[in-house]
């Protein structure tokens, strides 16, 4: 875990005090990270930085689970790059949409105050797969399922509006 800022907290699970984020700290499933105006944090996955989350300034996210990863972004936006993984899950859940990553670079972001959802797939990788299955949560339940391809975006610009179809970034 690397950061820089020094607005950047970090909350235990079970506990209702926010703490500073230090390099280095150990996250666990439930743990909740928020990073201020003029912070980020860095997750790497491995040495090489092959595999890398940015969860970028003014952003607040929770960890529902650590092996396979299912982050969930409550506010803000997380710029990942994943290039291979192996058999370990990795995912990213908003109030709108869920964005199931498989060996990609990703941005994601969700605005909390209106609800809008952006994610595209980059074309930056060397990885074989560059998708990322998408399942749209609107407002009535009903889930809609999309496989977002490489150098392709979509987006909504409120809670109550459906993801687009995909369209070329």
């Amino acid at each position: 875990l690397d950061l820089q800022g020094q607005e950047n907290r970090f909350l235990k699970k079970g506990s209702d005090q926010w703490q500073v984020l230090q390099k280095n700290q150990i996250i666990e499933a439930g743990d909740q990270i928020m990073t201020g105006t003029d912070g980020f944090v860095i997750i790497r996955y491995d040495a090489m930085s092959k595999n890398v989350v940015k969860i970028n300034s003014k952003s607040k996210a929770e960890f529902h689970s650590i092996e396979p990863t299912d982050l969930h972004l409550e506010d803000g936006s997380i710029f990942n790059i994943l290039d291979g993984l192996g058999g370990v899950g990795y995912q990213i859940s908003t109030p709108t949409a869920v964005a199931a990553v498989r060996g990609t670079h990703l941005p994601v972001s969700y605005d909390a105050s209106t609800g809008a959802f952006y994610a595209a797939v980059l074309d930056e990788t060397d990885s074989v797969l560059h998708e990322v299955e998408i399942t749209d949560l609107d407002i009535n339940g009903t889930q809609k399922e999309l496989i977002l391809a490489e150098g392709m975006q979509i987006q909504t610009e409120d809670s109550g509006q459906s993801i687009s179809e995909p369209e070329a970034i």
